[in-house]
């Protein structure tokens, strides 16, 4: 048998939690107007709420706050707020209620501070995303490589610095650093699958984002292969069925200056030499006088339209390349000119190129190209003036990346945007930095020097240099001429 000996009142153990609310039990309850003293707690509770309310239906106004602001004016409210409350209650119990209202400032202080916080670093961590993009865009758009390590040191010093103070844990910020080659490629995928999607899968099946993290690149090779990828492998199959490919059509010979025929690019019959140079000094002058509306035609700023000669052929509307006359017998070689002009202005715009841009495109250039492709050769000038979708020269890729089909029939239009985006395509290749020069350098890919003897009265005679390399920078100083050293600027 237990026995529980009697316990002495005053012997009692104390109990730290009633001792502890012993005071705020007096403090609620031995006051004189008590219903009073609880409507003013009541009402005082309700703008607190009021005041927390606000916070979140106005956002803005408190994410951009700083700290010392924030706190400046939630107690420059509080008191006013308390002062009214007390002002509104009975005399006799205004000092109790100034006493209970600082225990619920503090309360209250501690749940709009937690907000604040949320709505603050939210901001900070959406202008770090911002920055974040924003710098990967001046990366992907930089002219050079000194551009580009300046944004690229510029992303890493705003990444470091959000790890330094707390706004991101630094193993975070140094995750976000050590990704920046993948995000940069997922950046620019995303920019040309909002352009164009089947063209933004069909770049990343052939290897363009080379960056981008395996697993996140695994999911989108999936989406790009049941988008379009069979679809387009078997197109370019059926077609190659019908027509067999060349072996190194890769390194085939990209102009038309690079058939080992007796008519080159920029020659006629030998019955033609004579009516050719004096229609060049014709074609000269006439490029001399190119008026102020066939420069603005040549930039956009006016849709001219093609116009047919009274003697049958065209008139031209950005000006003779120099060495190919465009006058009577040779007038054809100005029926392409408004198709130049529009497809230079709908590739610029298409990429978001400035005359400042590497990759910027002028109607002169494409003239002159398609001049030293075909410059001599009629028929081919008006159908495939950039000989894009040729046996000789043909490769899968083309498909893809330019939108071709094997052997289909061409126009100056379609093969226009086709060499653009081939040349644009290869221009990234082999260490090409996405320049016309790198562009026009792989888009030849010849080899071949050009010294046979035959050639001797040929444009493209040049002994002892690559053919790829004369061909781009005869191209460029084509253009060049045609400019008057300098490139128009866009509006």
């Amino acid at each position: 048998m237990i026995v529980i000996p009697p316990e002495d009142p005053n012997e009692r153990p104390s109990d730290p939690i009633a001792e502890a609310l012993g005071p705020l039990y007096d403090q609620f309850t031995k006051v004189q107007n008590l219903a009073e003293f609880h409507a003013a707690l009541r009402k005082r509770d309700d703008l607190y709420t009021l005041q927390h309310q606000e916070m979140g239906e106005k956002p803005q106004d408190f994410e951009n706050l700083h700290p010392r602001d924030f706190y400046r004016q939630f107690h420059r409210r509080a008191d006013e707020d308390d002062k009214a409350i007390v002002l509104e209650a009975p005399y006799r119990i205004r000092e109790q209620l100034r006493d209970a209202f600082f225990d619920e400032r503090q309360s209250a202080l501690g749940r709009a501070t937690e907000t604040y916080k949320k709505l603050f670093i939210d901001r900070q961590l959406a202008q770090v995303d911002q920055d974040r993009l924003y710098y990967l865009g001046k990366i992907a758009d930089a002219a050079n490589d000194q551009d580009r390590e300046r944004y690229l040191t510029a992303l890493i010093g705003r990444l470091k610095l959000s790890g330094d103070v707390g706004l991101l844990h630094k193993g975070d910020a140094d995750r976000l650093i050590e990704n920046v080659p993948s995000d940069l490629d997922i950046f620019t995928y995303n920019r040309e699958y909002a352009t164009d999607p089947a063209r933004a899968q069909r770049l990343l099946l052939y290897g363009v984002y080379p960056n981008i993290r395996p697993e996140l690149r695994e999911e989108l090779v999936k989406a790009a292969n049941s988008a379009a990828g069979q679809a387009s492998a078997q197109e370019v199959e059926q077609a190659e069925g019908n027509l067999p490919l060349a072996a190194n059509a890769d390194e085939g010979d990209h102009s038309e200056t690079n058939k080992e025929s007796p008519t080159s690019s920029n020659d006629e019959d030998a019955a033609e030499t004579a009516p050719q140079e004096e229609e060049l000094a014709e074609g000269e002058d006439g490029e001399a006088a190119v008026s102020g509306e066939q420069y603005a035609a040549a930039t956009g700023r006016i849709a001219a339209q093609q116009q047919s000669s009274p003697a049958g052929g065209c008139v031209g509307i950005i000006g003779a390349v120099p060495g190919y006359p465009e006058t009577g017998r040779n007038s054809w070689r100005a029926c392409n000119d408004q198709i130049f002009i529009d497809a230079a202005n709908q590739h610029n715009r298409r990429y978001g190129l400035n005359s400042d841009d590497p990759g910027y495109i002028t109607p002169q250039m494409l003239k002159a190209w398609a001049m030293i492709e075909n410059g001599g050769e009629q028929r081919e000038f008006l159908s495939d003036p950039f000989t894009v979708n040729k046996k000789a020269n043909w490769a899968k890729e083309k498909a893809a990346i330019a939108g071709l089909k094997y052997g289909e029939k061409m126009t100056p239009q379609k093969s226009a945007e086709a060499a653009l985006e081939w040349m644009r395509y290869k221009s990234r290749l082999l260490g090409g930095k996405g320049t016309l020069t790198d562009g026009l350098h792989n888009y030849s890919g010849s080899t071949d020097l050009h010294d046979n003897s035959s050639r001797k009265n040929n444009l493209d005679y040049h002994p002892g240099v690559l053919h790829r390399e004369w061909y781009s920078a005869m191209i460029l100083e084509l253009e060049a001429k045609m400019l008057g050293m300098a490139r128009p600027q866009m509006e």
